[in-house]
Parts: structure tokens; sequence; C-alpha cells
């Protein structure tokens, strides 16, 4: 009986959980992507510019400077994310899964120690009534 009832109140969690979780980490990589896309957009502006500039096959120079500022867009991108991902996760955890996993473990220790404080009154209840008949056969 413990079990299933402390299973169900971690399930019924587990979708907030997820949920709380979800909405945290998607609202800090929407917002470290646009902070890194801010800053592709001018590397990438100027790029276009330095090779429109240049004398000669400005296409394939064109072609070159896009790829190394994708290239670094890309590496921008990434290394910006990391970090609002990592920290994104260790607040969530922090803030929301510890402190569910704490009362889902407290509400056990509760169940469980209310069902043993019930069974040795009931042994004991059944020791004494079985004592008492005894006694006074004596």
């Amino acid at each position: 009986a413990i079990e299933t009832t402390l299973a169900s109140h971690l399930k019924t969690h587990e979708a907030s959980l997820l949920a709380a979780m979800h909405k945290a980490v998607s609202s800090e990589v929407e917002l470290a992507v646009r902070a890194s896309m801010k800053g592709v957009e001018k590397s990438t502006e100027q790029s276009l510019d330095r090779a429109l500039s240049l004398d000669g096959k400005w296409a394939k120079k064109l072609e070159k400077v896009a790829k190394e500022s994708a290239e670094t867009a890309a590496k921008e991108a990434v290394a910006g994310m990391e970090v609002s991902i990592v920290s994104s996760l260790n607040k969530t955890m922090k803030e929301i899964m510890i402190p569910a996993y704490e009362a889902a473990t407290r509400q056990m220790f509760e169940q469980i120690s209310t069902s043993v404080e019930r069974g040795l009154a009931q042994i004991s209840m059944n020791q004494t009534s079985t004592a008492a008949p005894t006694m006074e056969a004596m």
C-alpha cells in the first residue's frame, strides 16, 4: 500500500517537475540563442562588407568569409548556450527536483513511521489481551 501510494505520488509530481524543467530550460536556451545571434549578425555583416570591398574574385572570397563567419557563429552559439543550459539545469535541480524529492522522501518516511507505530501498538495490544487470561488462570 505504501509503495503504490508513493509511486502514484511521485508520478503526479513527475509530470509537473518535467513541465517546469522543460519551461526553464527552454527559456534559458532561447535567451542564450538570441544573445549569441546578436553577435553573429554583426560579425556576418562585417564579413560581408570586407568581402565586397575586396578586389578581384569577390565571389570566392565572399564564400570563404561566409563559411568562416558561419563556423565562428556556430562556435559562439554553442559556447553561449552550453553555459546557459548547464546553469539552468543546476538551477532547476536545486529549486525544483531536490525539494520535490526531499518532500516525497519525508512523506514516505512519515507513512512508514505511522505504519510501524500502528503495528507495534497492535502487537502490544495482542500480547496484553493474551496475557490477561493467562494471569487470571493463575
